[in-house]
């Protein structure tokens, strides 16, 4: 019955004549890639008036894809025919007659992009359902709560017939934004962070820092786990930086182990500045939630955020636990990062909540930093998938 998914996208509707077209020609390379990665080649794609229409002979597969484009809005799989009404009238009641079961009410939504239709869309409702009553005289209309809600879209020369509406993720495509750089942990946190700084247009590029052998439980693979979800969202090669942190760890010595969380989040900041310098990032994003941990006061992130010059971006500040709980399972990564135990032996029993910047900074001279951190970033794993 499909032969064409119809793709709405949102907030770049908004955006100057300029910026509308740029974004557009993204969005639109963006789906074809994410399809092609996906094994979806046989692409056909269209675009008109905030509508993007893709006809593949894999419409299944695609349809598992387009909901992960980061622009999408929602997606349709639609039953195209001709805009003039007799055929119309046909395509609305052979559609109706595979949707509606015995008993159901139903309701017809016409929407005309084309003013110059020549009947409105109350009027042509109307015809519609009226046809799909004598066609099928066991349902009933209900215009207020319909139990099946059948619209179509009429475009130009032609029309677009559809009940199912799948949501996407909206926002900006994915690029638009520039580069960031995201500290990956392989818990929820770290994951919806990276993934809503995703949704805002940036590319992201993820920096895992390992702290083998201090990992209790299967640390990496949990880390690996999740940035493999996250794959699902990037429509290109994506880099993955992979830093030994534990074994740095290995290298201090005489450090009071309350700030040994501090020291640890310090040098995962600037490794993170290094990538970024690296790769062009404009900033780094984290899965910080203001009071949820010791290094996650608000004095220590003040400390934090000093040490580097690029903006910190914390899309999860202001969410306590449940809420990013409840975020993590809607999008389906909840079970991917709770799935394998995880504990490090570093942290300490008191950590310090409030620390000293003065204090902060003659440990980190002690140790030195310069160092660690240069280490750190040649040592790095670097993985493309």
């Amino acid at each position: 019955m499909y032969s064409t998914i119809l793709v709405r996208y949102g907030e770049i509707t908004l955006k100057s004549p300029k910026v509308r077209r740029r974004m557009e020609r993204v969005l639109i390379d963006n789906i074809r890639e994410q399809l092609r990665i996906a094994g979806v080649c046989d692409v056909n794609m269209t675009k008109e008036g905030g509508r993007i229409f893709v006809r593949t002979r894999e419409l299944r597969k695609a349809l598992l894809v387009l909901p992960k484009v980061f622009g999408v809005v929602s997606v349709s799989p639609v039953m195209e025919c001709s805009r003039d009404l007799e055929e119309l009238v046909n395509a609305v009641v052979e559609y109706s007659r595979r949707v509606l079961a015995e008993g159901l009410t139903f309701a017809v939504r016409v929407h005309r992009a084309d003013k110059s239709y020549p009947m409105t869309s109350v009027e042509v409702a109307r015809i519609l359902g009226k046809a799909i009553l004598e066609a099928k005289p066991g349902v009933k209309v209900n215009l207020e709560r319909p139990e099946v809600e059948l619209s179509v879209e009429i475009r130009g020369d032609r029309a677009y017939i559809f009940h199912e509406i799948i949501k996407g993720p909206g926002g900006l495509p994915y690029g638009v934004e520039g580069k960031a750089v995201a500290l990956i942990s392989g818990g929820m946190d770290s994951a919806i962070a990276a993934w809503m700084i995703m949704k805002r247009g940036c590319e992201v590029i993820p920096v895992f820092c390992d702290l083998t052998p201090y990992f209790e439980g299967e640390g990496r693979r949990r880390a690996m786990d999740v940035l493999f979800w996250l794959r699902d969202w990037v429509p290109r090669k994506w880099k993955i930086y992979v830093t030994p942190l534990g074994l740095a760890h290995s290298m201090i010595s005489g450090l009071e182990p309350k700030y040994r969380c501090l020291v640890c989040k310090s040098l995962m900041y600037l490794v993170a500045e290094a990538v970024a310098i690296k790769e062009g990032a404009k900033a780094i994003v984290t899965g910080e939630s203001l009071g949820q941990v010791a290094s996650q006061t608000l004095d220590n992130l003040l400390i934090l955020s000093k040490l580097i010059k690029l903006p910190i971006l914390r899309p999860l500040i202001g969410l306590d636990k449940n809420e990013i709980a409840g975020l993590a399972r809607r999008l389906g990564v909840y079970d991917v990062a709770t799935a394998h135990r995880v504990a490090c032996r570093l942290v300490p029993k008191h950590p310090v909540t409030h620390a000293e910047e003065a204090q902060v900074k003659s440990i980190l001279t002690s140790i030195d930093l310069d160092h660690l951190v240069r280490w750190l970033y040649e040592n790095s794993q670097i993985v493309v998938f």
